[in-house]
């Protein structure tokens, strides 16, 4: 099948790998100037060893970008992580047009979905696939997977899982396109959100309005190779790489008074949530 996909960070150099295994004939678009992030694989450094035709167009929806998309002849056109929104005369050049979103829609539409996730306490998230339409995030649903979030991990274990499930589900999606079998899924019942770029950043961390659980989950979600979450005290700026919750059965937990704040103790760094003690036990 004659693929063309746009793509970015480890789901999209998995899926280019598996795809080229399975000989389809692809052509990949990766952000221009590279990954979006310093900590996202690199598409384009992933075709140079597949020996797979990749651009990274500065606008993906100009006439040169096109004259190229047409010249390919896709049968099916995926998106996979991909910075910039696809234009309709972009997403029309093929019979199919799907994106491959890390949430569970109607959940997380819109950008980074798996931190926000991960922010807001949720015990799962997962990926869709879902045809491109105007509205981002919103095509009729033909896959999805779900991903339950161990208390353990970090945001990028969660991108990382994502990026597994992400490859396989194109996988199987292109599988029923291939066969004509692609049919349309019921959304689930969940409460429909967005987020963007203008959405309110939780990086500062504010225990005077947090709890243990909240800081914690704010922490991991951007622990490293992430940007970190990150607290001032005083003239001091503290990036935190990861935090323990005092439970207090020991009596270990030191007396940090009832008033939510930093404090430096014994050369460790503390932090007084609304409801309890955690220690920044690593630093970045």
């Amino acid at each position: 099948m004659r693929i063309l996909l746009f793509g970015n960070a480890r789901a999209s150099v998995l899926t280019a790998r598996s795809l080229s295994s399975r000989n389809h004939t692809l052509m990949s678009i990766a952000p221009f100037g590279g990954p979006v992030h310093d900590w996202h694989e690199s598409l384009q450094a992933e075709c140079e060893s597949l020996d797979v035709e990749c651009y990274d167009f500065a606008d993906p929806n100009g006439e040169t970008s096109i004259e190229v998309y047409k010249k390919f002849d896709p049968e099916i056109i995926i998106s996979v992580l991909y910075n910039s929104i696809l234009s309709e005369e972009v997403t029309s050049i093929a019979p199919y047009a799907i994106n491959f979103h890390p949430s569970l829609l109607p959940s997380y539409r819109g950008t980074a979905p798996l931190i926000w996730a991960m922010v807001n306490g949720e015990e799962e998230c997962g990926v869709t696939a879902h045809f491109m339409e105007r509205k981002v995030d919103c095509g009729d649903i033909v896959g999805r997977r779900i991903i339950p979030i161990d208390d353990q991990d970090t945001g990028f274990d969660l991108h990382n899982k994502a990026a597994l499930e992400i490859s396989d589900l194109v996988e199987e999606v292109i599988t029923l396109a291939e066969n004509r079998n692609l049919r349309v899924l019921e959304p689930l019942d969940l409460i429909e959100s967005y987020f963007s770029s203008k959405t309110k950043r939780v990086n500062e961390l504010n225990p005077s309005s947090q709890t243990c659980k909240q800081i914690r989950d704010v922490v991991r979600a951007l622990a490293p190779p992430l940007p970190c979450a990150w607290f001032q005290c005083g003239d001091i700026v503290v990036n935190v790489a990861e935090v323990e919750i005092f439970d207090g059965a020991d009596g270990s937990r030191p007396d940090l008074g009832a008033t939510p704040g930093f404090h430096r103790i014994d050369g460790h760094w503390h932090i007084r949530a609304i409801d309890g003690v955690l220690k920044v036990s690593e630093l970045s």
